[in-house]
């Protein structure tokens, strides 16, 4: 998996449990109006910050966060949740977080998994979570199966995952042609693919654990597995998983992989487009090709490549449509961005009316673009910034 820094720079590594592509989480008050049905309560030995912070996606995908105070190395959380929920806690101590130093200058960090406290938060549970800081996050939660489960799997990969960071930080420092840049490379590699298979045997093993159904998810979301890979684990799971958020996300990725391969005809493809309340419909684009472009104002190559989109749309406004899906952000955070940069087609929110359309056509990376003819074929699925895509549409 193709690691992204908060701070760019030029570094291009691979290393384990890094979260999902482009993480970046937004500080705001979480609101709890409403009777906590969920409790955590945690020490953790060296856990010597005044406080942490618990961060959770809201109903817009987006990270809203708040502080909980810590006092002797313990503190208890509690909120209100209506369905199981992954929930991660950043203890802000400062030996877990994963800086990148190069010529001496502060360049970002890694969102390392094992800097974090993380657990599932479930209606009507209270859990313990317990174990120690070193330099990387050391505990664990316990106190019902799916927490015993996700403490399973990370006992053992969080120590594989701080090895894989911080050979990270050493080969960050070194020029691409040193000899000791390249052994950590494929060290990193090597503990890659260590945690994967950790993971994938759990998965096999415990086919009726919501941990399982999470991290099935998760890699299929962050491009771990191949096609073939997440079609035969899927087709592992328990039955019993039928309700749950991770699985009823995995069972939409599946049918996205054959939705969106190249051959497939997309029939049904309908948005309000926000720049002026009007409707995008696939079925009426008056004979045109249609560019699919899904990518978000938090995405730095999603950003890079829009001056070249705009191009191609006005190069070729008379047989072409570009539609921007937009992953992220809020309506008016997305019209604020178009408009100051003077953007002017078609805009649909990737959320609509309970669908995602980025889980439909399991889109695991950004940007990605999809290529369709006039009569809603899939010519092409472009992952990332990719000059041959570029190269193929100015050629046609």
């Amino acid at each position: 998996m193709e690691l992204r820094l908060f701070l760019s720079w030029p570094l291009s590594l691979k290393i384990a449990g890094v979260p999902a592509l482009f993480l970046l989480y937004a500080t705001a008050l979480l609101a709890q109006t409403e009777k906590a049905n969920f409790t955590l309560n945690a020490h953790i030995t060296g856990l010597n910050s005044p406080y942490v912070v618990f961060s959770i996606k809201n109903d817009q995908n987006k990270w809203v966060s708040d502080t909980i105070p810590v006092s002797d190395n313990r503190f208890v959380f509690s909120i209100n949740v209506d369905k199981t929920t992954y929930m991660r806690i950043d203890p802000k101590m400062p030996q877990v977080v994963k800086t990148v130093i190069r010529n001496g200058r502060n360049q970002g960090y890694i969102p390392s998994i094992c800097s974090y406290i993380v657990f599932f938060g479930s209606p009507g549970q209270t859990i313990e979570f317990g174990g120690d800081i070193l330099d990387f996050v050391n505990a664990y939660p316990s106190g019902n199966p799916e927490n015993d489960d996700l403490a399973a799997i990370h006992r053992k990969t969080f120590p594989l995952v701080n090895q894989s960071a911080n050979a990270y930080l050493k080969a960050a420092q070194l020029d691409e042609s040193d000899s000791t840049r390249k052994s950590l490379e494929i060290e990193i590699k090597k503990l890659d693919m260590e945690v994967a298979f950790i993971k994938k045997e759990f998965i096999k093993a415990h086919p009726a654990s919501v941990a399982s159904a999470f991290y099935l998810q998760d890699m299929m979301m962050r491009r771990e597995l191949t096609e073939e890979e997440s079609l035969r684990l899927s087709d592992q799971l328990a039955s019993s998983l039928a309700g749950n958020p991770f699985y009823s996300d995995i069972l939409s990725r599946v049918k996205g992989i054959s939705a969106s391969k190249v051959g497939a005809v997309l029939a049904d493809f309908s948005a309000p487009n926000v720049l002026d309340n009007s409707v995008f419909d696939i079925k009426n684009t008056n004979g045109k090709y249609v560019i699919l472009d899904v990518w978000g104002t938090w995405c730095g190559p999603c950003i890079s490549e829009m001056p070249e989109m705009k191009a191609l749309s006005e190069k070729y406004a008379d047989r072409m449509m570009l539609v921007g899906v937009n992953n992220g952000d809020t309506k008016e955070k997305l019209l604020s961005f178009v408009k100051e940069k003077g953007y002017t087609w078609t805009q649909v929110l990737d959320k609509q009316e309970g669908k995602t359309f980025s889980t439909v056509f399991n889109v695991n990376g950004y940007p990605t673009k999809i290529i369709l003819d006039p009569k809603g074929e899939i010519l092409g699925k472009y992952l990332g910034t990719t000059p041959d895509f570029f190269e193929n549409e100015n050629a046609q």
